[in-house]
């Protein structure tokens, strides 16, 4: 686990795809605290580094797609 484990996160509900407004996202391959994790809609794929920010980082490839599986809400990050 990694030093940020013992701190709590929270869901955000309120977090929207930046390229289509799509509010529906599925968890994919895991690295330590970061969380990579797609829309559901156009297949964005970000990069949830909580607490310190989600970076947005190109498409999912159809090829990648199976990597991707279960619904995922991004975690709220520090202001």
């Amino acid at each position: 686990m990694g030093i940020l484990s013992n701190l709590i996160s929270e869901p955000d509900p309120d977090f929207r795809c930046s390229v289509c407004g799509g509010a529906e996202f599925v968890e994919g391959p895991r690295g330590g605290d970061a969380v990579n994790f797609a829309c559901t809609e156009c297949w964005a794929r970000y990069n949830d580094l909580w607490p310190f920010r989600i970076d947005r980082h190109g498409f999912v490839e159809p090829h990648e797609r199976h990597a991707f599986e279960g619904a995922y809400t991004p975690r709220k990050q520090a202001s």
